[in-house]
């Protein structure tokens, strides 16, 4: 359970507001300030291990988003993910109209996030650093005000793990 890079998908996803399909749809991060909360769940295991989802979200300036996160609950199966700061700079890490950064993370090892022109969707992928060299990972989001829910599958020796996680403005 990639839960961070989930989160990170899911919390700058929700800046992307309105628009038509196949247009280019303006993130506006005066929309994403506040408190956000949510629930992930594995869905490939039984009993299907779940946590929460908790993040901020500030705008200090029109260039600049900062969110702080932090996950409850197993990811990948086994690490905790400690609350973490992703700061997001407007010209580098998004456009009015597109979102498109790298970064490593010290679970979810080496994760790119992408917005889709199409408006409301995400995309992410990554490898993790959990557990000695995690497992790939890739997901897809889709944003409707005031939520967004990412669907997430993770590569385990043998087997596909299915994760799911929504997230919404408080």
């Amino acid at each position: 359970m990639t839960m961070r890079g989930r989160l990170v998908m899911a919390v700058i996803g929700l800046g992307m507001t309105g628009g038509v399909a196949r247009a280019a749809v303006p993130i506006d991060p005066a929309t994403l300030v506040g408190a956000w909360a949510g629930t992930w769940e594995n869905k490939s295991f039984k009993p299907h291990p779940t946590g929460t989802v908790n993040a901020t979200v500030s705008v200090p300036d029109a260039d600049t988003i900062v969110v702080t996160y932090a996950v409850t609950g197993g990811v990948f199966g086994q690490c905790t993910v400690a609350e973490t700061t992703l700061t997001l700079v407007k010209g580098v890490d998004f456009t009015d109209t597109a979102l498109d950064f790298a970064r490593q993370d010290a679970t979810f090892g080496s994760v790119t996030v992408q917005s889709k022109r199409k408006g409301r969707r995400l995309v992410a992928k990554g490898t993790g650093t959990c557990g000695g060299g995690g497992p790939s990972w890739h997901a897809r989001g889709k944003y409707r005000a005031p939520m967004l829910s990412v669907k997430m599958k993770i590569r385990l020796p043998g087997k596909i793990a299915k994760t799911s996680i929504t997230v919404a403005k408080l």
